[in-house]
């Protein structure tokens, strides 16, 4: 089995993408996907990694309904 690494774009592409999907983890697995490891600028990984923490927070809040 390989070390899979994902190139991530730009935050400015990011953002635009993120208006073509329906939610925010449907977004964060087609751009992350099973990767091992992310390549990409620090303002694009921290734009992903806020949005993993929502969808974190979500299911957090969620669980104890």
């Amino acid at each position: 089995m390989g070390f899979n690494k994902r190139f991530v774009q730009e935050l400015d592409v990011l953002m635009e993408r993120r208006k073509n999907y329906n939610s925010d983890e449907e977004f964060l697995s087609a751009v992350v996907g099973k990767s091992d490891a992310l390549i990409g600028s620090c303002e694009s990984i921290d734009y992903l990694d806020q949005i993993y923490e929502s969808i974190k927070k979500e299911r957090d809040s969620g669980s104890r309904d």
